[in-house]
Protein backbone atom coordinates (compact mmCIF):
# COMPACT_ATOMS: atom_id res chain seq x y z
CA UNK A 1 0.00 0.00 0.00
CA UNK A 2 1.48 2.81 -1.21
CA UNK A 3 1.43 6.01 1.85
CA UNK A 4 0.34 9.62 1.56
CA UNK A 5 2.73 12.23 1.27
CA UNK A 6 0.67 15.50 2.69
CA UNK A 7 3.85 17.56 2.21
CA UNK A 8 7.39 17.29 0.50
CA UNK A 9 10.89 19.05 0.76
CA UNK A 10 13.49 18.48 -1.32
CA UNK A 11 16.48 20.11 -1.48
CA UNK A 12 20.45 19.24 -2.83
CA UNK A 13 23.54 19.40 -1.41
CA UNK A 14 27.20 18.54 -1.89
CA UNK A 15 26.52 18.27 -6.17
CA UNK A 16 25.33 14.40 -5.87
CA UNK A 17 23.33 14.39 -2.80
CA UNK A 18 19.49 15.17 -1.46
CA UNK A 19 18.20 15.40 0.97
CA UNK A 20 13.69 15.16 1.30
CA UNK A 21 11.43 15.52 4.10
CA UNK A 22 8.14 13.99 3.92
CA UNK A 23 4.57 14.34 5.98
CA UNK A 24 2.78 11.07 5.77
CA UNK A 25 -0.51 10.22 6.98
CA UNK A 26 -0.41 6.55 6.36
CA UNK A 27 -4.37 5.40 7.05
CA UNK A 28 -2.63 2.15 7.61
CA UNK A 29 0.01 0.25 10.23
CA UNK A 30 2.40 -0.40 7.13
CA UNK A 31 3.11 0.71 3.51
CA UNK A 32 5.63 2.32 0.87
CA UNK A 33 6.85 5.13 -0.13
CA UNK A 34 8.20 5.71 -3.60
CA UNK A 35 10.99 8.99 -3.62
CA UNK A 36 11.03 9.36 -7.17
CA UNK A 37 13.46 12.32 -7.30
CA UNK A 38 16.03 9.88 -5.92
CA UNK A 39 17.70 6.67 -8.03
CA UNK A 40 19.16 5.24 -4.30
CA UNK A 41 19.12 5.66 -0.84
CA UNK A 42 21.89 6.36 1.66
CA UNK A 43 19.81 6.70 5.16
CA UNK A 44 16.04 7.05 6.50
CA UNK A 45 14.94 8.76 9.48
CA UNK A 46 10.98 8.22 10.49
CA UNK A 47 9.76 10.44 13.74
CA UNK A 48 6.27 10.62 14.98
CA UNK A 49 4.54 14.04 14.15
CA UNK A 50 1.74 13.01 16.88
CA UNK A 51 2.03 11.77 20.27
CA UNK A 52 2.40 8.26 20.40
CA UNK A 53 -0.22 5.57 21.63
CA UNK A 54 0.26 2.39 23.42
CA UNK A 55 -0.50 0.36 18.93
CA UNK A 56 2.32 3.03 17.90
CA UNK A 57 5.18 4.33 19.51
CA UNK A 58 7.10 4.92 16.17
CA UNK A 59 7.57 3.84 12.74
CA UNK A 60 10.61 1.31 11.44
CA UNK A 61 11.98 1.43 8.36
CA UNK A 62 13.64 -0.56 5.28
CA UNK A 63 14.93 0.22 1.71
CA UNK A 64 15.09 -1.02 -1.50
CA UNK A 65 16.52 0.94 -4.15
CA UNK A 66 14.11 4.28 -4.09
CA UNK A 67 11.30 2.95 -2.04
CA UNK A 68 11.05 3.10 1.52
CA UNK A 69 9.19 0.82 3.62
CA UNK A 70 7.26 1.80 6.55
CA UNK A 71 6.05 -0.42 9.77
CA UNK A 72 4.57 0.76 12.80
CA UNK A 73 5.74 -0.48 15.67
CA UNK A 74 4.97 -0.67 19.36
CA UNK A 75 6.94 0.22 22.62
CA UNK A 76 8.49 -3.25 22.79
CA UNK A 77 9.47 -3.17 18.78
CA UNK A 78 6.43 -5.96 17.55
CA UNK A 79 4.01 -4.71 14.62
CA UNK A 80 1.73 -1.33 15.71
CA UNK A 81 -1.80 -2.52 15.67
CA UNK A 82 -3.53 0.55 15.37
CA UNK A 83 -3.49 4.02 15.63
CA UNK A 84 -1.52 5.18 12.73
CA UNK A 85 0.10 8.68 13.74
CA UNK A 86 1.61 11.20 10.99
CA UNK A 87 5.01 11.09 10.63
CA UNK A 88 7.76 12.87 9.77
CA UNK A 89 10.08 10.86 6.72
CA UNK A 90 14.14 12.42 6.23
CA UNK A 91 15.42 10.82 3.23
CA UNK A 92 19.02 11.34 2.39
CA UNK A 93 19.89 9.91 -1.74
CA UNK A 94 21.17 10.20 -4.64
Amino acid sequence: MALTETAAYITEFAGDYKVALFLINPGAVSGTVTVAEFSSIIGVVAQLAEDSTVNCKGYSTSVSSNIVTCKAIKGDGTAGTTAQLDFYLAVIGK
